[in-house]
């Protein structure tokens, strides 16, 4: 889900992107970073929101709030990635090994 959120800001050029754009780039990286059986599994709604909820729990992501954000529906809802991007770049790529740094365009 980082992954696409980097991906999403980099595209849109702002630190502030759209929830349904990071969900709909995270199942293309699934697609294609994937293994095996993962490769054939679309993440659930359910599921994603799960991954939004822990990401905001660990403030890694904030999300938008208050009363005007919850009359949106939820993939127009604002995030913004909460750590540094480099260091975040940087921690994937080596996780991910070089299928993750061309995703990453790193």
């Amino acid at each position: 889900m980082l992954a696409a959120l980097l991906r999403v800001v980099r595209r849109e050029g702002v630190d502030e992107v759209r929830w349904g754009d990071v969900q709909h780039q995270h199942v293309l990286h699934v697609s294609v970073l994937a293994d095996g059986d993962e490769a054939s599994h679309r993440p659930t709604r359910e599921e994603l929101a799960m991954v939004l909820e822990s990401l905001t729990a660990a403030r890694a992501v904030l999300c938008e709030d208050g009363p005007l954000a919850m009359r949106k529906h939820e993939d127009e809802r604002r995030v913004v990635l909460n750590l540094e991007f480099g260091e975040v770049e940087r921690v994937l790529g080596e996780v991910g090994g070089a299928r993750w740094r061309n995703a990453l365009n790193v």
